[in-house]
């Protein structure tokens, strides 16, 4: 069995010591914040559902002060984000990439997204809701939205040259 330890270093948690497994069969643990003579206690989770793995970790890391900037790679017109990261460079197999949908995240977050290395076609259907479609076709453009009810809705678009 494969087991993927993420420490605070890595993912960071709510405290020091505190760190997320998880398992090749979908099972997850989480160490409670205090130890005891027989080290930290696990509280384990087990589902398949991408959806409510993703809100477990999301609210296990809420509020865990924000990183600078990931790399994430779309795949069906999806991509996932992260309660400790606000800007996020969207790359792809292909060339030209549609996004519509973004899984993770907490109700308020603010994201930035930018296209690494392909053209990103954002829609106006799934799970974001921006005015009109866009397009970022350079690593200078970029849009910002923000988590609302389970949406993802614009607050501000530019297109640089």
């Amino acid at each position: 069995m494969e087991i993927k330890k993420l420490n605070s270093d890595s993912v960071g948690t709510h405290f020091d010591s505190q760190a997320l497994i998880l398992t090749e069969k979908g099972e997850m643990f989480v160490t409670k914040d205090e130890e005891t003579t027989e080290g930290f206690e696990l509280i384990k989770f087990q589902t398949y559902d991408l959806e409510q793995l993703t809100s477990i970790v999301n609210n296990v890391l809420k509020g865990v002060q924000i990183r600078s900037s990931a790399v994430v790679r779309i795949e069906s017109n999806t991509i996932a984000v992260s309660p400790v990261t606000n800007l996020y460079k969207v790359t792809g197999i292909n060339q030209t990439e549609g996004l519509n949908t973004i899984i993770g995240g907490y109700e308020a977050q603010t994201i930035s997204l930018l296209a690494e290395n392909i053209t990103l076609r954002i829609n106006n259907n799934g799970n974001i809701k921006i005015n009109e479609d866009f397009t970022i076709s350079n690593g200078y453009s970029i849009i910002m939205l923000q988590r609302s009810g389970g949406n993802w809705i614009e607050l501000s678009r530019t297109i640089n040259q």
